[in-house]
């Protein structure tokens, strides 16, 4: 900042104290009357001796019913009438659906003798809790009335597992006393702890179309068993589609149903869309030719055809009875 900056700034600054000290002097002597003129000593005594205004007591102008307890306890600060209160509606008992026995309260599985060669040789002994009745079990059997609302879907060492007429509930396992291996030690041979009838205990005549005996267990029908052996190539071409599955390593796993006709062959069978085909009565099948050269290779050999599947992420097995 240069001197002649100075000398400005000090000017306008000493020009602005002289303006406010002549504003003052002029403001004196127009008002000096006014202000030497003598109190008016009878207006403020009047006004010292005037009742003083006392404001009212909040307490006193504020009712406990109408203004303390909505706002206060019942919280209401709107001002506006509270909703008349909601009475609680007594409800019945929820549905949870079904109820069933369970099949292990119909009957224990004393023993069983699994052939691994046959599925359909294997055999179950039971007992009866009802009457304390005995007697050997194959799969796709059904129990006797009146307990006809399950079928017998596979006979395994770890149990025996029943499906029911009722295709919403779930199968279920029994789980058996002992095995013949367990008594005999090595290979089971014949049972000879109960007198098993010739043929099979409650043997059906076989019907012309398949019948579903439970959830995922079928009996096979004499024309629709003739009908796969003599037109199995249009059966598969005309009612499903299929293709190879692959596992995550890229590998052939088994055989993808990507399309089934509804009500044809194939969907009578149990045959669902995505349904994965994994193995045959145990033996893998990763295409569509191994599928059917295994079942022509044994069609004579085995009694029960047990074809395990992924459905919905899941693994099932579907039971196929074939009757003699």
């Amino acid at each position: 900042m240069n001197v002649a900056t100075m000398k400005i700034l000090c000017w306008l600054a000493s020009t602005g104290l002289t303006a406010g000290l002549s504003l003052y002097i002029w403001d004196f002597f127009e008002h000096k009357a006014e202000k030497q003129r003598p109190v008016d000593v009878d207006y403020v005594r009047a006004v010292l001796q005037e009742d003083p205004v006392v404001a009212q007591d909040v307490r006193e102008g504020l009712d406990y019913e109408t203004h303390v307890k909505p706002t206060f306890i019942g919280m209401n600060w709107t001002g506006k009438e509270a909703p008349p209160p909601v009475e609680a509606t007594v409800s019945g008992p929820v549905d949870s659906g079904p109820t069933y026995r369970p099949i292990s309260d119909v009957l224990w599985v004393i023993l069983i003798q699994e052939d691994l060669e046959n599925p359909g040789g294997s055999i179950a002994h039971v007992t009866f809790r009802d009457d304390g009745l005995e007697r050997g079990l194959w799969v796709g059997e059904v129990l006797p009335a009146p307990n006809d609302f399950a079928v017998v879907h596979v006979i395994k060492s770890e149990g025996v597992e029943f499906s029911f007429r009722d295709l919403e509930r779930a199968n279920e396992v029994v789980a058996p006393a002992m095995q013949l291996a367990d008594l005999f030690g090595g290979t089971a041979g014949p049972s000879t702890l109960y007198e098993i009838p010739e043929g099979r205990v409650g043997a059906r005549r076989r019907p012309d179309q398949t019948e579903r005996l439970g959830k995922n267990t079928f009996l096979l029908g004499a024309e629709d068993r003739l009908d796969f052996a003599e037109n199995y190539a249009a059966i598969l071409t005309n009612d499903v589609t299929l293709r190879t599955y692959y596992d995550e390593d890229g590998k052939r796993a088994g055989i993808e149903v990507q399309r089934v006709k509804p009500g044809s062959r194939a969907s009578r069978h149990g045959a669902l869309d995505g349904d994965i085909v994994i193995s045959i009565n145990g033996h893998p099948v990763a295409s569509q030719s191994e599928a059917i050269q295994f079942v022509k290779a044994n069609q004579d050999k085995y009694t029960v055809w047990e074809v395990k599947i992924l459905r919905l992420g899941r693994e099932e097995t579907i039971v196929y009875v074939d009757e003699n």
